[in-house]
């Protein structure tokens, strides 16, 4: 199934879809140029829109690309999250506003599939969701990366729609039975969230939620994160901070290939 990727940073969706052998991501849009230079390490085949706002099917045609089956990214949450410090403005905030361009180019477009992350806020605006995806049945999953194998905890929701014309079908997923939590003595807060230390940033902590194989040694960032050398801890700490577990992206890849079926 042919995959666009929005909003795509380090390629965290992609990623996660490619290990279930289903997927092939024909094409990203990322503003980023950090962002860029590793989706370029990874997927140097793969044509890279810069501006979302310039991205239509007549420009994703003009770079070869014919047909899209699913649809995937997590739009800004600057107007959406509580910790952040943005506008707070929801949905009608100028960096989370670009959901209505992710909602133009589903029209455009008509994949299949569509997929949305976010932050968990994000419920509050359901129904704003509902008018612009209104060609899809949305269905929502809270999750934690910490239950799907990660070493940290990340709570995000994941939205998968299935277009209405093709049945308009409620896709959901779960962490699969051999990649539970990895919580001690039943506390739930055994592992740390993706937080600033009182001493400055964790690359560390952050980068054990991204890092697709849970048995590398986290602490060894640039040799178990699929980043370019040479970057300085800033930049690296800005593109992990705003990525997502491979690891759940994964699942959602293998419910959509069962819902096929």
């Amino acid at each position: 199934m042919n995959v666009l990727d929005l909003f795509a940073g380090i390629g965290g969706f992609s990623l996660g879809l490619d290990k279930t052998g289903g997927f092939k991501t024909v094409g990203f849009v990322e503003w980023n140029a950090d962002a860029q230079t590793v989706l370029r390490k990874h997927w140097s085949n793969v044509p890279i829109f810069g501006d979302i706002k310039k991205v239509s099917r007549s420009s994703l045609w003009e770079a070869g690309i014919k047909h899209v089956d699913v649809l995937t990214g997590g739009f800004p949450c600057t107007d959406l999250s509580n910790s952040s410090k943005g506008s707070h403005k929801g949905l009608d905030g100028e960096a989370s506003g670009l959901v209505y361009e992710y909602g133009r180019l589903a029209k455009e477009l008509y994949p299949t599939y569509i997929v949305i992350e976010n932050v968990v806020q994000i419920k509050k605006y359901k129904q704003q969701l509902e008018d612009i995806f209104d060609d899809y049945k949305l269905t929502y999953t809270d999750t934690d990366a910490l239950d799907f194998g990660a070493y940290c905890r990340r709570k995000r929701t994941f939205i998968i729609g299935h277009l209405r014309s093709r049945g308009g079908r409620a896709v959901s997923f779960k962490p699969s039975s051999d990649r539970q939590a990895l919580r001690s003595g039943g506390c739930e807060d055994s592992a740390p969230m993706l937080l600033p230390w009182k001493g400055g940033v964790s690359l560390e902590r952050l980068s054990s939620c991204i890092i697709e194989n849970t048995e590398v040694n986290a602490s060894r960032i640039r040799t178990s994160v699929r980043l370019p050398r040479g970057m300085g801890d800033g930049k690296l700490y800005l593109m992990l901070g705003n990525s997502l577990s491979p690891l759940i992206t994964e699942v959602i890849g293998n419910a959509i290939l069962g819902d096929m079926l």
